[in-house]
């Protein structure tokens, strides 16, 4: 006798295994697949995805960071924090660390459609990583040099 999926069991165990809010509602949201191509799609990219991380280990993000809140606030027009500036800063420094790590990937051959859709989403923001650790460092002290007025207040 076989027994019907009880799905919100299973998506309760998987989002145990999650570290932030967003990814705990992004559990919260599937459904089954019952196309065949899709399924067989899906298992495909958990190989590309596997065959890389047995290869480079694991990827470089933090398992626990979400920056959705601060991505939030600056679209309502808040200015931001010197923490949420540090949240933002280490998102970039984490941004540019994948596409190394996928650079990588690439160039040993490992990488399929999925992670080259991924590779080419990523933004370049350099400019802008560079730009804040120019004025503020890690622990978010702000340089004296940060503006023309502070070099002079200080």
């Amino acid at each position: 006798m076989t027994k019907p999926l009880e799905l919100h069991i299973i998506l309760d165990k998987v989002r145990a295994y999650a570290h932030t809010d967003t990814v705990r509602e992004a559990i919260l949201a599937l459904s089954p697949m019952t196309d065949v191509v899709a399924v067989n799609g899906a298992l495909d990219d958990v190989e590309e995805t596997d065959a890389v991380i047995r290869r480079l280990g694991t990827w470089p993000i933090l398992p626990d960071f979400d920056i959705n809140d601060v991505f939030d606030e600056v679209s309502g027009g808040r200015v931001l924090s010197i923490r949420e500036i540090l949240v933002v800063l280490l998102f970039l420094k984490m941004e540019r660390d994948v596409k190394e790590h996928l650079a990588k990937a690439m160039r040993l051959d490992l990488v399929g459609p999925l992670l080259q859709g991924y590779k080419a989403a990523l933004s370049d923001h350099g400019a802008l990583r560079m730009s804040i650790s120019s004025k503020i460092d890690d622990d978010g002290v702000v340089f004296d040099y940060a503006t023309v007025d502070l070099s002079r207040i200080r």
